[in-house]
């Protein structure tokens, strides 16, 4: 169904390899399988995790060295939010700079771009760009928080008819819910969710699921948390077109009109990841 509405909107259907859309397609359900079904795979997966975790805790470590109580959530006052997200961002940056800079991370992208394009048929920058953006992300990840204070504003204009924002995404993007294959009692919740990850940013997607996913089943917790994986939503357009268009100004029109259909592919890789792993937890 993803699938069809994004080749529904897409332009020059005729250029559109099924040949390597089917070999995504596998290619993705066997990683899934061995992720999720295989213990080695469910190990590798754990270490990981824990490995990035550790980086994380170094660098709140170095905040809390830096600013003290101020960079502690657990503290009577709280943490101070620029100090605890931005200087994440600061200190993830410098170290994804540094490990270009030494050449492990060119390295790891470089090789990992050229597997995926044999694989898949793709040209070396595009699977480069690709690669990349698994460790890059989004020009680096900066938090748009204009969004958050636009959308706290329509909430309160919705608030006089008794409604607010996060019901109105729980009705739009139920349907979403429906071919995730959850069932009917947490359509929608994954509804809101998506709304709040498209409208606002993951960030808040993610720490309003960070509250209930506990309660969840092992299945059910899994295709919420991938379904909300990526950078695309609306407060991400401007970032992404401002930041490349520093590279390239002659390019900005070009990047504001194709920015947006951009943003439904990242929000279709997403679902398809959730899909996937559905069906896979299925078997």
């Amino acid at each position: 169904m993803v699938l069809a509405i994004m080749y529904l909107i897409s332009w020059k259907k005729k250029n559109i390899s099924v040949k390597m859309l089917v070999k995504a397609v596998i290619a993705q359900f066997l990683i899934a399988v061995i992720l999720v079904k295989v213990p080695a795979g469910r190990y590798v997966v754990s270490k990981v995790s824990d490995a990035v975790t550790s980086v994380i805790n170094c660098g709140q470590d170095g905040l809390s060295f830096v600013f003290g109580s101020l960079a502690d959530s657990t503290a009577a006052a709280g943490s101070v939010f620029a100090i605890q997200v931005l200087g994440n961002i600061v200190f993830l940056s410098a170290l994804v700079s540094f490990l270009y800079y030494i050449g492990i991370l060119g390295f790891v992208v470089k090789w990992i771009g050229k597997a995926v394009g044999k694989l898949m048929g793709t040209s070396e920058v595009e699977s480069f760009v690709a690669v990349a953006n698994m460790f890059l992300g989004q020009t680096d990840s900066p938090m748009p928080v204009a969004m958050v204070a636009l959308v706290a504003a329509v909430n309160k204009l919705l608030g006089v008819c008794g409604i607010s924002l996060q019901q109105v995404f729980s009705y739009v993007f139920a349907p979403f819910g429906f071919f995730l294959g959850l069932d009917p009692s947490e359509i929608l919740l994954e509804g809101n969710l998506l709304g709040s990850k498209l409208v606002l940013n993951e960030f808040v997607a993610f720490q309003q699921l960070g509250g209930m996913i506990s309660s969840m089943d092992y299945r059910t917790g899994m295709i919420f948390a991938i379904s909300l994986c990526g950078f695309a939503n609306f407060s991400s357009l401007g970032i992404c077109v401002s930041g490349i268009a520093v590279l390239c100004p002659e390019k900005k029109s070009t990047l504001a009109r194709l920015v947006f259909k951009a943003m439904l592919g990242g929000v279709a890789v997403s679902l398809i990841s959730a899909m996937t792993v559905g069906l896979v937890t299925l078997c």
